[in-house]
């Protein structure tokens, strides 16, 4: 994430922040320019998710014309969870969070999640799962269809994910993995599966996604992934299948262009070009490896566990270079073509 500041005091702000606690000042994001304002000066007036019972705690703008009360981040959510479940409206309000982490992201590299340059959006259904928050197993199933992303919400739950990240074994599991993940099963058709020459290079890359999906599924839940998949894969789960091996390369793609930004912003690392300006993937790996490694350390000194818990991300610097290629060759040069019409 950029620098943000107070535009009354420079105070230094953050994504998520609603109020500056130097000034006092009210505070938003506007989606358009990726940058704070003050509400009451600001393009925008709040989202009408900023407050109340049935609010999210939204930090965005929605447009000032009136057109929408909601912001372009909360228009995308189709179905809102039930609220009536003891910390529910936390958990919404968490997962909301991160899904405008992940527009942030989207925007920056010019893809579209929104709907204004002419294609679907992408929607989300985001739904309460008693039955799994109570030990049973998850009536809620995590995934993507149709430009549809789903979402359980209890993996807001720190205590119900760790749970499930154990039962598992996966070394990370993060509400925004998930949805950074989702998102590369979106944008799969458009970047892919709509060009034959890229396709075809995708196939020679990532594998035949042809391939009986529902089975391959079942045989790396049944039999675990292969043995030696730490040569070829960003992670286990990448191994199942093609589609996976995407969803799961695009999604750390997503992970190391915010923590690079992140890590420069805070002066963790000297300042240097715009990672989200990056065109050589392998590059890019390289630029994050020292990174990686410091969270790493400096949670251990703290008593966490790894941030990143990937052993290297050699084996997938071919594919993660390849999405890197066309996504920048795609990207748009306007970002405000990605505020829709209502």
């Amino acid at each position: 994430m950029r620098r943000l500041e107070c535009p009354r005091c420079r105070n230094r702000l953050f994504f998520e922040n609603s109020r500056c606690l130097e000034c006092g000042a009210e505070v938003a994001i506007d989606p358009v320019a990726l940058d704070v304002v003050v509400l009451e000066a600001g393009p925008g007036r709040a989202c009408a998710n900023r407050t109340g019972a049935q609010g999210c705690a939204c930090n965005w703008l929605a447009p000032a014309d009136g057109t929408r009360t909601l912001c372009v981040a909360c228009m995308l959510t189709r179905t809102r969870p039930d609220l009536s479940p003891p910390g529910a409206a936390a958990r919404w309000a968490s997962v909301e969070q991160d899904k405008r982490r992940l527009l942030y992201g989207l925007i920056r590299l010019g893809l579209d999640p929104t709907g204004a340059q002419g294609a679907a959006p992408m929607r989300f259904d985001l739904l309460s799962d008693p039955a799994a928050r109570a030990g049973a197993e998850p009536s809620v199933q995590i995934g993507h269809a149709e430009g549809i992303v789903t979402l359980n919400l209890e993996e807001a739950d720190p205590a119900y994910r760790e749970r499930t990240r154990s039962a598992m074994d996966e070394p990370y599991r993060t509400v925004l993995g998930h949805l950074r993940h989702e998102s590369g099963h979106f944008f799969w058709p458009r970047l892919i599966a709509r060009d034959p020459s890229r396709l075809a290079a995708y196939r020679e890359l990532f594998g035949d996604e042809r391939a009986d999906y529902g089975a391959a599924l079942r045989r790396h839940h049944e039999a675990g992934p292969p043995a030696d998949w730490h040569q070829h894969y960003i992670s286990a789960y990448a191994s199942s299948h093609p589609w996976e091996d995407w969803a799961e390369t695009f999604a750390h793609l997503l992970h190391l262009l915010d923590t690079l930004e992140s890590a420069a912003a805070l002066a963790v690392i000297g300042p240097a070009e715009d990672p989200y300006e990056e065109s050589d993937g392998a590059r890019l790996v390289e630029r994050f490896a020292p990174v990686g490694a410091a969270i790493n350390e400096l949670n251990r000194a703290m008593g966490f566990a790894d941030a990143y818990p990937f052993v290297s991300l050699a084996p997938a610097t071919a594919k993660l270079a390849f999405i890197l290629d066309i996504v920048q060759r795609d990207r748009s040069t306007d970002a405000t073509t990605f505020e829709p019409a209502p």
